[in-house]
């Protein structure tokens, strides 16, 4: 989940739509805004859905006055931002972490350097373009995408005690930096930027080292 973000949603006789709705908010604070249904609508939600903020209106507000009381609930609980999500609509993995992210980057007039190039059938297109690869989540076990970049030589850097990676890392092949400190990891880039010699032989450690992690190999290790 991405910055304190809610999802309001305004409801008027909603059974038809409304599980497949809240079920795609995944762990993002819901407000609810009923106006007055006649159906079963706010009994379903608190009886499925007790974690969604649920505010029964006396009376149909309408659509726009609806949405005035779901966001006043949300800025008064500390919400950065607000998100209406129609009744009979859902959303799509990320969407709202990308909408945030495009929104942010417009603030800080970096979208001519920054580009979501979505979900590609051949990523190895993006990845040979790579110097180094930014391994920014917060807990991964292991990702696959970081086998991947490291078979193709690119140095990984990650954050400290967040993903098995680290382990890895320790040959040389990369850098890890204190959990969640953005400062070293930016200086961690900068330092590949400004260092060719230590580019380069990181690049040649992170292939040597990846070079075994294939189905081939490491199956029947596990299995």
């Amino acid at each position: 989940m991405l910055y304190n973000t809610y999802v309001i949603i305004v409801t008027y006789n909603a059974m038809s739509w409304i599980d497949r709705c809240l079920q795609s908010t995944g762990d993002y604070p819901v407000v609810v805004v009923d106006n007055a249904s006649t159906d079963q609508t706010v009994v379903h939600i608190q009886s499925n859905y007790p974690k969604a903020t649920l505010l029964p209106q006396n009376k149909n507000l309408g659509f726009g006055q609806g949405n005035n009381v779901g966001i006043s609930y949300a800025l008064n609980q500390g919400a950065e931002h607000v998100f209406l999500l129609n009744q009979d609509a859902y959303l799509v993995v990320d969407v709202l972490e990308q909408f945030i992210i495009s929104e942010d980057l417009k603030k800080l007039r970096l979208t001519d350097t920054v580009k979501f190039v979505g979900q590609q059938s051949n990523p190895f297109n993006y990845y040979n373009q790579f110097d180094i690869f930014l391994m920014t989540s917060k807990e991964d076990p292991f990702p696959l995408v970081c086998i991947e970049v490291g078979m193709l030589g690119k140095p990984i850097i990650c954050f400290d005690k967040a993903t098995g990676t680290q382990e890895v890392l320790e040959n040389g092949d990369g850098k890890v930096v204190p959990y969640l400190s953005i400062e070293r990891m930016a200086e961690a880039v900068v330092e590949y930027n400004t260092d060719e010699e230590l580019l380069k032989n990181d690049s040649i450690i992170a292939k040597e080292v990846f070079k075994d992690f294939t189905l081939e190999q490491k199956c029947p290790e596990i299995f």
